[in-house]
């Protein structure tokens, strides 16, 4: 690599460390109203700077090393293909389609950039920064529940709002779920696997549980059970789990710390975990909280054809044949019942259902959706489609795997879950065959592919900001996979 390409690279790693930072802390300003909700942007400029500085930077490496990043984003280029066609055969605007890139890319490009970027000492540098970070979060979402609490008379019952370094903002609980999960998730599986961190991995997990107990973030615990279970099993095919019953006894008892800490908080978890019925409930709620959490407008403005609530799961929609009209008296726009069509709000188990009844006419519509961008919804009126203005009462944006379906079908949506789906088997792979002390970072990367995949259901952090700590956490992994000479597979 010659003096100008090493430039360009320390100035790409500079810009990618900005990302990060910029990300982990701009929402706490935003909701402290200290600088505008359209600074978060400004990682978009930033994201595009550095990927071009990284595709520079790709351009210039070996043969070998470019052929061994590309195998890993065959399954990324398959869905962009997809999605492109997608957008051919419904001929979407061009508009709405850069901004679906913009929404599901930044993963992938900021993944990028990393791989070209970093190196294993900075990840180290970033995890043992990322466990300071973690302090401070902890003690800003304590000072938030005291602030609440106090004033709110004694109330408990805000903890959507209990963000630490993300804020105050209803909904981005979604950020910090991402941020503990990555990095408890590295220091419990360096003490786990390799025997070392002892104190930062029960102490960070510690942390984590305070946080989970305090913002009622009640899918950690689903999910780290899964770390710990996969693990296990892991240890019990290899034949390494001298120690480890002491070990995970200790990580048990601060999950039910944490857990009996969240129940005095807010007492009806207690019959969460035990109760099917409200699990259902839980599962079919109609978002994630109560705002939607994208990287765009969180609050949906009223808008000309307006939705008309018909029941606490309903949504009464114009059909294509007739106008609504409005009511002079009340000011409301309203829809006699013979020409109007009702469609149920989307949650995460009928999305599957919803939406090929009532948007997809053809073959063609299953396969590929509407088209890629041509249900995108922004506060800008540029990057609003008409399919947002006219269905986004029913909250099909509020879950990533409802609008992908929506705008690319069956097809896309199967195609995305199988980019992290193959990135969790090579991970995986990664792992089983590792024999030095990277054999964490594999297990980090394969874990958090996982709760993408389950993320695709669970919310829309795939389409936010939050994507950042996802393609940061599985980069990593490849990094690793790169400094080994490619030797594990």
């Amino acid at each position: 690599m010659n003096v100008r390409s090493t430039a360009v690279q320390k100035w790409t790693k500079n810009l990618a460390i900005i990302i990060l930072v910029f990300n982990l802390f701009v929402k706490f300003f935003i909701s402290q109203n200290i600088v505008p909700y359209s600074i978060q942007y400004l990682s978009d400029a930033l994201l595009v700077i550095a990927f071009v500085g990284a595709a520079i930077i790709f351009f210039c490496s070996s043969k070998k090393t470019k052929k061994a990043i590309v195998l890993w984003f065959i399954p990324v280029f398959i869905f962009l293909l997809i999605e492109i066609i997608s957008a051919v055969i419904n001929r979407s605007e061009l508009l709405l389609f850069l901004w679906h890139i913009r929404n599901y890319y930044r993963l992938f490009a900021f993944m990028f950039i990393a791989i070209i970027c970093f190196d294993m000492r900075d990840i180290r540098k970033f995890f043992n920064i990322g466990y300071w970070i973690l302090i401070l979060h902890t003690v800003l979402v304590t000072i938030q529940l005291i602030s609440f609490y106090l004033d709110f008379d004694g109330n408990f019952f805000h903890q959507d709002y209990l963000n630490g370094i993300f804020g105050t903002t209803q909904g981005y609980n979604t950020y910090s779920l991402i941020f503990l999960l990555v990095v408890s998730g590295y220091y419990a599986g360096c003490y786990l696997i390799n025997e070392c961190f002892k104190a930062r991995a029960y102490i960070s997990f510690a942390l984590a549980g305070l946080v989970v107990a305090f913002s009622e973030l009640k899918v950690y615990y689903y999910l780290v059970i899964v770390f710990f279970a996969i693990l296990l099993l892991a240890k019990i095919v290899q034949k390494t789990r001298k120690k480890l019953l002491k070990k995970y006894i200790c990580f048990a008892g601060i999950i039910a710390a944490s857990y009996l800490i969240m129940g005095l908080l807010y007492p009806y978890v207690f019959s969460f975990f035990f109760d099917s019925e409200i699990l259902r409930e839980y599962i079919a709620k109609t978002s994630y909280g109560s705002e939607q959490i994208t990287s765009i407008e969180v609050e949906q403005e009223p808008i000309p054809t307006e939705t008309i609530q018909a029941g606490d799961n309903e949504t009464v929609l114009p059909s294509t044949e007739t106008q609504p009209t409005e009511n002079t008296e009340t000011g409301n726009t309203e829809i006699s019942e013979e020409e109007s069509v009702t469609i149920p709000k989307v949650n995460r188990l009928s999305a599957i259902t919803i939406i090929p009844e009532y948007f997809f006419e053809d073959g063609l519509d299953y396969l590929f959706g509407i088209g890629t961008g041509n249900a995108e919804y922004s506060k800008n009126e540029h990057f609003c489609s008409d399919t947002y203005r006219l269905y986004g009462g029913i909250d099909y944006n509020r879950f990533t795997f409802s609008i992908l379906l929506l705008e690319t079908g069956f097809l896309g949506i199967l195609v995305f879950g199988l980019v992290f789906g193959v990135w969790f088997l090579r991970f995986g792979y990664c792992f089983l065959k590792c024999k030095t002390a990277e054999k964490p970072i594999y297990y980090l990367s394969f874990f958090i592919s996982f709760v993408a995949l389950i993320d695709i259901v669970y919310d829309a952090a795939l389409r936010s900001e939050a994507s950042y700590f996802y393609g940061f956490a599985i980069a990593v992994g490849i990094i690793c996979w790169l400094k080994q000479g490619s030797t594990n597979e």
